[in-house]
């Protein structure tokens, strides 16, 4: 099982700097996770690995399902508020 700590810390991050489209999260230091996980799921799994963007995309999914993001109309992704 892979270990998404560190891209949900970076996603978050990306978002708590204003980053609010996929696009602007897909970038950086972001990108280079998801990269990296890529090749480790292709070591595992081969062909059936999940494209990088699959891996944001779905990190960006849990992470709203726990509350700690949403997706805004209109503003796109960002924090949810903790108080």
């Amino acid at each position: 099982m892979l270990n998404y700590e560190k891209l949900d810390y970076l996603i978050a991050e990306a978002i708590k700097a204003g980053a609010n489209t996929f696009a602007a999260i897909d970038d950086g230091a972001v990108h280079q996770e998801a990269l990296r996980l890529l090749e480790e799921d292709k070591n595992r799994r081969g062909h059936n690995a999940k494209p990088a963007f699959r891996h944001i995309d779905s990190r960006l999914q849990a992470l709203r399902k726990r509350g700690l993001i949403k997706h805004l109309k209109g503003q796109g992704w960002v924090m949810a508020r903790t108080d």
